[in-house]
C-alpha cells in the first residue's frame, strides 16, 4: 500500500513549528522507520528548497495529495543589486605622499 503513494505530489502539514507545511513528490515511504522521504521538496512558508528530505511520521499532522501542478515560480531577481559583468572596481591612484606622517618624523 505504501508504495501506491510514490510519484504523488503532497503538501504535509507538521506538527513543529506550527502550521509548518511540506511541499513534494514522495519518493519512498519506509513503513519500519515510519519515514516519509520526498523530493523536489519547497517550503511555501519560507521559500526555501531543497531537492529531498525525509520526513518522519511522528510529526506530521496531515497529508494532501496535491494536483501535479508546476512548482512555485522561483525568484529570477537576487535579494541584493547586481553589478554588470564588465563592472570592475578599481583602487583609488597612488598620489606618492603619505595622508599622515609616521610620528617623529621630519616634515619636507
Amino acid at each position: 500500500m505504501a508504495s501506491s503513494f510514490v510519484g504523488l505530489s503532497v503538501a504535509v502539514t507538521l506538527q513543529s513549528p506550527p502550521v509548518a507545511v511540506v511541499v513534494g513528490v514522495v519518493s519512498g515511504v519506509d513503513q519500519s522507520m515510519a519515514t516519509l522521504t520526498l523530493q523536489d521538496v519547497f517550503f511555501p512558508n519560507t521559500g526555501h528548497r531543497v531537492p529531498s528530505c525525509n520526513v518522519e511520521g511522528s510529526i506530521i499532522t496531515d497529508i494532501k495529495v496535491t494536483p501535479s501542478a508546476p512548482a512555485p515560480p522561483r525568484l529570477e531577481r537576487p535579494a541584493y543589486p547586481r553589478y554588470p559583468e564588465n563592472h570592475v572596481q578599481h583602487p583609488p591612484p597612488h598620489t606618492g605622499r603619505q595622508a599622515i606622517p609616521p610620528i617623529g618624523a621630519l616634515a619636507w
